[in-house]
């Protein structure tokens, strides 16, 4: 962590990426015909690229945290990327644009053996447009969750 007392400030800031950046994801579905490929790199739940960054801000027993997640854009999954795939014409979309979204949470230590906790999911409502059904991506949208942490 990152402590704030040379920016004359208290507390301390964490900061985390992680990324991942695929250049090939294929299938051979036929052991006894190699040639017929299947790609898969760039179609929903296989997305070339994508992050998830959080930013963290710790206050003696307060703690606030920001998550940001990027989905990078994927066909849909009646879209086939491989070389002699087969695509409905009239698909539209046929590409699920990317999309980021946003979460905040917080917790207080009431004292050693309390505390409580709260925060918003997806807080600016972004959902996919378009058919998905892949649990990489938010289907739910916006939501918020409390609650009490005691230990026994």
């Amino acid at each position: 962590g990152i402590s704030m007392e040379g920016l004359n400030l208290p507390g301390e800031l964490n900061f985390n990426v992680i990324a991942n950046y695929q250049t090939e994801l294929n299938q051979f579905q036929f052991q006894d015909r190699p040639d017929e490929l299947n790609v898969e790199l760039g179609e929903v739940g296989d997305p070339e690229f994508q992050y998830r960054m959080n930013l963290t801000y710790q206050l003696d027993r307060f703690n606030t945290t920001w998550t940001a997640r990027y989905i990078d854009r994927s066909a849909d999954a009646a879209i086939d990327l491989s070389p002699t795939g087969d695509s409905p014409e009239d698909l539209s979309p046929a590409f699920l644009a990317s999309i980021t979204t946003h979460d905040i949470a917080a917790s207080y230590q009431i004292n050693d053996t309390v505390s409580v906790y709260g925060g918003i999911r997806n807080v600016f409502d972004k959902v996919p447009f378009g058919r998905v059904e892949n649990s990489l991506y938010d289907l739910v949208g916006r939501r918020a969750y409390f609650g009490l942490r005691a230990n026994f």
